[in-house]
């Protein structure tokens, strides 16, 4: 049995590149290392503290028997979350492009409703998604005029930038009607009667737009607040000229810790996607990975930085025992690769993560990818990524890179769907169980380490992370209300957890645009087929031939040309129909069982 081709380091680079936001180098989501013994260091760094450790392969063969990960005790893993306030952050809730200009629109954070509208490409308003007045939403509403923001309701309007009430049509009109004598109406006592007190104000919400064009809200309070709050991670390569951002978005009825675990998790790229490019970013004993862990911004904020040799490991393994099964030499170690790239995964707390294999020597990359979790609500999330690539001009569009991604992320969100009510059930009752204990204040929760079994070399992150979860979460805004309410005992079908229309086409004008032209080419196709058929026939059977306009019609639609002509019409009809299709629903149990079969071509059956 010969062993499948598989892509080296280089080609990796440029099939991302062409795949662009098919994010294959990207999803190769993060790793980290493995150790029993870890050497800790620390220091202070922009006003926080930093942990470094890594794992030291020497020792590492006493763990395997054991838990693992979760039993190894660091300095890092005495450090404490309890200062850390999911309030106190900033978070993204929709790229910009993807707002329609003057266009109220809903996004969800924390179970909590937003209407936020698009004023100009520069300015970004948002306010609690209900009327002061009977609660009905403003984002059924529209922006006025004079970019104020209207219930369509009874009409009332708010300044989306304090809040403030600024028109209740039913007071003008009752004001106006006793003017005064010279037919002017009183403006103050209009706006006094019509504020009546805060009672008639909306609340807003402190916004702006970074460097990539994401749209950021801070929950936690005024502009004041927002401003001493630590502000929104960056990408440094969105700063620099040359790189070409492509973004994509999708929401999922999977909860946010899920979904940060997952995007961590190189381990899993192998066997769900099957994808090779994942095992850059994973660890060994022989090739560890170097952690640094840092509590900037006075402890307010986390941030944890994995970098390893971007050279396979498993499929390294994988490549040896198909060479020894088939009595061949053991493939070489090209040494001159490991030290070319170092795979890099920085997740800054609490919602964003970027990765990228970069030079050793310099810390230059030509690909990155970044992704953004919004925690939509308990099991609930919003999906933002963004790859960012050094070249000249765009490879392919926007809406093709969803399409890819759609691909790519339906291939392990149904396993995300099962794990969660496994998950999520047990942090309820881990919760129920808190509140009927005195001490529960001074315990840690410990959940992830009870419930996972960690073994591999590269879950160091996945043990931090969660304990960065467990520490947390329960402190997270109306968690623990919303998961004493939500239904655990059964997975959603396939059909509502992959339901691409629902999470990724209606809120995607872009991909919105390319399904309707779709339906316009299908149109189009079938008419001009019918039109010139029908045409045909007619002219030839029922009209005489003397006539020049018929003679015109048939020489220059002659029966090889109309041939050719439906046959382009029904290429045209079913390209559109395929790219359509891509929209929707697609990911069946088929389409699983086909991937499965492809596990052996990259680890080979035992």
């Amino acid at each position: 049995m010969t062993r499948p081709t598989r892509t080296d380091d280089a080609r990796a680079s440029i099939f991302g590149r062409l795949m662009l936001t098919m994010l294959l180098c990207g999803f190769i989501e993060e790793t980290l290392s493995f150790s029993v013994q870890t050497r800790t260091a620390s220091c202070r760094s922009r006003g926080g503290q930093q942990v470094e450790f890594f794992s030291d392969p020497r020792r590492s063969s006493a763990v395997s028997a054991t838990h693992g990960l979760e039993d190894v005790e660091t300095e890092a893993g005495k450090s404490s979350f309890g200062s850390f306030d999911y309030m106190a952050h900033w978070y993204p809730v929709v790229w910009a492009q993807d707002l329609m200009p003057l266009k109220p629109t809903k996004v969800t954070l924390f179970d909590v409703d937003y209407v936020v509208a698009k004023l100009s490409d520069q300015e970004v308003v948002a306010l609690v998604d209900a009327c002061p007045h009977k609660g009905a939403s403003l984002s059924e509403g529209r922006v006025t005029a004079s970019n104020f923001i209207q219930c369509a309701y009874h009409g009332w309007s708010f300044n989306g930038t304090d809040g403030n009430c600024v028109e209740i049509p039913q007071v003008v009109a009752s004001i106006g009607l006793t003017a005064t004598n010279d037919g002017k109406v009183n403006k103050q006592q209009t706006m006094d009667a019509m504020m009546g007190g805060d009672r008639a104000c909306s609340t807003a919400i402190p916004t702006m737009i970074s460097a990539e064009g994401m749209v950021w809200l801070f929950p936690g309070g005024n502009l004041e607040k927002a401003l001493l709050a630590p502000p929104p991670p960056t990408v440094p390569e969105s700063l620099s000229k040359g790189y070409i951002v492509t973004t994509s978005i999708r929401d999922f009825p999977v909860d946010y810790s899920l979904l940060l675990e997952n995007i961590l998790d190189a381990d899993h790229g192998v066997f769900a996607h099957g994808l090779g490019g994942f095992d850059f970013y994973s660890a060994t004993r022989d090739t560890p990975q170097r952690i640094t862990e840092e509590f900037p911004h006075n402890g307010k904020g986390w941030k944890l930085t994995s970098r390893v040799d971007a050279v396979e490991k498993l499929l390294k393994y994988d490549k040896n025992q198909r060479a020894k099964q088939n009595n061949k030499e053991t493939p070489k170690k090209n040494t001159k690769e490991e030290k070319t790239k170092i795979s890099t995964v920085t997740f800054t707390a609490p919602s964003h993560v970027m990765m990228g294999r970069r030079d050793a020597d310099t810390d230059e990359t030509s690909f990155i990818t970044t992704f953004w979790v919004c925690p939509v609500g308990t099991g609930r999330s919003r999906f933002m990524s963004a790859t960012l690539v050094k070249a000249p001009f765009r490879i392919i569009p926007r809406w093709l890179s969803h399409i890819f991604l759609n691909n790519f992320v339906d291939q392990d969100t149904y396993l995300l769907a099962t794990q969660q009510k496994y998950v999520l059930s047990a942090e309820r009752t881990a919760l129920k169980e808190r509140e009927n204990d005195k001490d529960a204040s001074t315990k840690k929760l410990n959940l992830r380490k009870k419930l996972f079994a960690y073994r591999s070399p590269a879950e160091r992150v996945q043990a931090r992370l969660g304990t960065f979860l467990d520490e947390t979460l329960s402190r997270a805004p109306n968690r623990a209300s919303t998961l004493l309410e939500l239904n655990l005992i059964d997975t959603p079908p396939r059909e509502i957890v992959l339901d691409r229309e629902q999470q990724h086409l209606k809120i995607c004008p872009d991909s919105q645009q390319v399904v309707k032209n779709c339906k316009i080419t299908k149109h189009l196709s079938v008419a001009v087929s019918l039109i010139l058929g029908v045409t045909k026939l007619w002219l030839s059977f029922w009209v005489p031939k003397s006539s020049v306009l018929v003679n015109h019609f048939h020489k220059w639609v002659t029966p090889n040309r109309l041939g050719w002509t439906v046959g382009l019409c029904g290429i045209a009809f079913w390209l559109a129909q395929k790219i359509q299709r891509e929209f929707y629903f697609k990911y069946t149990e088929a389409l699983r069982d086909r991937d499965l079969k492809n596990i052996p071509k990259l680890w080979l059956d035992k």
